[in-house]
């Protein structure tokens, strides 16, 4: 086999020349970019993160002064249930969502106990709930039970919109959600 001469053989070379120089980009040069760019990245995420940590100790000594200036606040509120067991708990649990539906205009229409658990935090008691309410009702009752003494947490929320109102602000919206409290360990079963 011979190689091609002339023009052909200039033409074969600078072509076998272009391939080399694509494959080298391709083998080498791309992957040494794209680790580059990777690795700025990373490192302008983690200045960015230590910006943040300054700010954030910047404003330590006046957080410590204003817990200082007010000795009066309690520095523990009781979070957990009241009752001696699981079941009383409950429906102390029971007894408080129904007060903040009352006074938010949520209209529950069943609840249910679900079963107790061991967690981390003590035993997890709760309730599930249907409800119905207009929207604004029915986010001023979430957010009342979240802020609620003792405290409470909301899961397995679903709303649905029951087509009476369309989708005006006032639609009366159809749900379901979990409450749950806590009972501190040690507290009965």
């Amino acid at each position: 086999m011979t190689l091609p001469e002339g023009r052909r053989g200039q033409i074969a070379a600078a072509g076998l020349l272009l391939a080399v120089l694509a494959l080298l980009w391709l083998a080498v040069a791309a992957p040494l970019a794209d680790f580059y760019q990777e690795r700025a990245a990373a490192l302008q995420q983690r200045r960015d993160l230590a910006a943040q940590m300054g700010v954030l100790v910047g404003s330590l000594p006046g957080l410590r002064a204003a817990a200082v200036a007010e000795p009066d606040r309690p520095r523990h509120v009781a979070s957990g249930l009241s009752g001696g067991t699981d079941a009383l708990a409950a429906a102390n649990l029971q007894t408080l969502v129904g007060q903040i539906a009352t006074g938010t205009g949520v209209t529950i229409s069943s609840i249910d106990t679900v079963t107790p658990q061991n967690t981390l935090w003590g035993r997890r008691i709760g309730v599930s709930l249907r409800l119905s309410g207009n929207y604004r009702a029915l986010v001023t009752f979430i957010s009342r039970v979240l802020l609620a003494q003792p405290k409470m947490v909301v899961d397995d929320l679903e709303l649905h919109n029951t087509g009476a109102g369309g989708t005006a602000p006032d639609a009366t919206l159809d749900g379901s959600l979990s409450v749950f409290g806590f009972r501190m360990p040690g507290s009965g079963s």
